[in-house]
């Protein structure tokens, strides 16, 4: 919706901001037991926050910081949370590395591998 309206963009994103970030907050403090995952949900808010904080001077690296060092490890066990995950980093490894560069900590090219492999077998079982 900020992305299509073109005139009144800086406007909705200032009216969407406050309520995306309460958003995130509740959703990165649910526990564990949740029955639906937020990875997804958090995701999402996440590429908001990339997208328009410019517009409304937030500055992302907290949320990422939560999302990658706290969230994450209770939601990548979800083969659809890994996926889009990995889609996130993908989408937005200019950003994040140039931007957050101390974000994403140096990963062993094995762990790579085996992260992707494990994505890629639970894609594989999701489609059977």
């Amino acid at each position: 919706m900020c992305r299509e309206a073109k005139e009144a963009r800086d406007e909705m994103v200032a009216r969407a901001f406050p309520v995306m970030s309460k958003l995130f907050q509740r959703c990165a403090a649910a526990p564990t037991q949740a029955v639906a995952s937020t990875g997804v949900l958090l995701l999402t808010i996440l590429q908001f926050f990339l997208d328009f904080g410019e517009a409304v001077l937030h500055d992302a690296d907290g949320s990422l910081k939560i999302f990658f060092r706290s969230c994450l490890s209770r939601e990548f066990a979800d083969p659809i949370v890994a996926e889009r995950t990995l889609e996130f980093l993908v989408a937005n490894k200019t950003k994040i590395l140039s931007s957050f560069p101390t974000l994403i900590p140096q990963v062993h090219k094995r762990e790579t591998i085996t992260y992707s492999k494990i994505v890629n077998n639970a894609c594989r079982s999701r489609l059977l």
